[in-house]
């Protein structure tokens, strides 16, 4: 009975759903798509976007998935989960090859990334995740979304490295 409860929750569904206005409402503003994406297993998974098909050259709609380590949503929900969250996350990335990933081998070096990241409230892009994915073409923005003091998401924008700088 219990399990019945849930069945037909879906959290990306839901907090895609909340933030649709508010993101709709943001890109009017600023001129620039943006998604909201959750946390799943060693991925971020896109709740929403604002992004509409064919805008900056790529799609990535409701449900894409992504690395943690080389995007900003990913960077920012790592730096902003709590400590025991945190450390699940990073032994699992310990694992994967993925070059962007060869920062969870390194604790001193993710240490630093991730207090940087709380000190200024938001992450960038990992570089060489935009050259791979992107030709380097595009560059982001993420920070993190919580509520009753409970991270449960992250937000970011993405831009043109030739139209915007960090």
């Amino acid at each position: 009975r219990a399990l019945l409860l849930s069945a037909g929750y879906d959290e990306p569904t839901w907090i895609g759903g909340i933030a649709e206005p508010i993101l709709n409402k943001f890109r009017r503003e600023i001129h620039w798509p943006s998604d909201i994406a959750v946390l799943d297993q060693e991925s971020m998974v896109i709740a929403h976007t604002t992004r509409v098909d064919g805008s900056l050259l790529f799609s990535r709609p409701a449900g894409f998935r992504f690395p943690i380590l080389g995007t900003s949503m990913g960077r920012v929900y790592l730096a902003f989960c709590d400590a025991a969250e945190q450390e699940r996350i990073i032994s699992r990335l310990i694992t994967s090859p993925e070059p962007w990933n060869d920062l969870a081998r390194s604790p001193k070096r993710l240490a630093k990334v991730l207090a940087h990241i709380r000190r200024t409230g938001y992450a960038v892009m990992d570089q060489s995740y935009s050259r791979h994915i992107f030709g380097g073409a595009v560059w982001a923005l993420g920070v993190p979304i919580d509520g009753k003091g409970r991270l449960f998401a992250s937000m970011n924008v993405m831009m043109l490295r030739e139209a915007m700088t960090p």
